[in-house]
């Protein structure tokens, strides 16, 4: 019995010795090791909690509604696509602030968690994030911190308590959100959780079109772009601008957004908003 306990010892204290820590500076192959691991493996918080998210987080909070229904409308489209093209990194994009992508971007994101999909949801939008904010996670360290330092990604993926989904959030404002979020480090992120997990969904919520050059070196590392825009709001203009920066086959669609309109054979719903 001495023998199994001694060799059961020393092989938990291989394994916490093994064991990253946040306190721990790494050099650069040490750096390259973890980053081989699979980062959605490193769950290092559970923070979501239903009294601090907020109330427009309508597909966790009430899934039965006609709004809901509409996001479940667009994640079918996304999760079975026409073609065989699935696209798995999608950048949720409008042209000008206040048109409702943060609210598409967080609530597709739970969406398709709820139908047993791994989803990665990110803020990109470094000059007025959002995302935490509509979680309830609180100001918190996140994509902005790991693009400016020599880090592992892990310590900045937040588990929440809805099953399946992941949350990157914007970290701390920064004096260069263009040169941070245009960085190659920005789209080698990207391009790897893309292709290294390809049962996974990425939601990349981003800066306003017409108000951050970013946006666009966003839309060339991603494999669809949904473009979300205000009804009676967004100029045509705008759209069509839109259109001819992205691309008409980078475009999966567009969602109208702040849309009224009493639907008759959904009395018991009131309006759709």
């Amino acid at each position: 019995m001495g023998k199994i306990y001694d060799a059961l010892k020393k092989a938990s204290n291989e394994r916490e010795s093994a064991a990253p820590s946040r306190k721990t500076f790494y050099t650069k192959d040490k750096l390259e090791e973890i980053n081989k691991k699979d980062i959605f493996d490193n769950r290092i918080y559970s923070l979501l909690e239903n009294k601090n998210i907020d109330k427009n987080l309508i597909t966790l909070l009430n899934p039965d509604s006609i709004e809901s229904e509409q996001i479940k409308m667009l994640r079918s489209n996304i999760l079975f696509p026409a073609s065989e093209d699935t696209k798995h990194s999608i950048m949720i994009a409008s042209a000008m602030p206040n048109e409702g992508k943060s609210f598409i971007a967080v609530n597709l994101a739970i969406s398709i968690a709820q139908s047993n999909k791994h989803v990665l949801l990110v803020d990109s939008d470094a000059r007025r994030p959002t995302i935490h904010s509509l979680l309830g996670i609180g100001d918190l360290p996140g994509l902005c911190d790991y693009l400016e330092k020599p880090v592992s990604l892990a310590p900045f993926l937040f588990k929440t308590n809805i099953d399946k989904l992941t949350v990157l959030p914007a970290g701390k404002t920064t004096h260069t959100p263009s040169e941070l979020i245009s960085s190659k480090k920005m789209s080698d992120l990207i391009y790897e959780v893309k292709e290294r997990y390809a049962d996974r969904y990425v939601i990349i919520d981003s800066p306003p079109m017409q108000l951050a050059a970013e946006t666009k070196a966003i839309a060339s590392a991603v494999d669809g772009i949904i473009i979300v825009v205000k009804s009676g709001d967004t100029k045509r203009e705008l759209i069509e601008d839109l259109i001819n920066t992205f691309g008409r086959k980078k475009i999966m669609g567009v969602v109208l957004n702040h849309f009224n309109k009493k639907l008759s054979a959904y009395k018991k719903y009131g309006y759709y908003k």
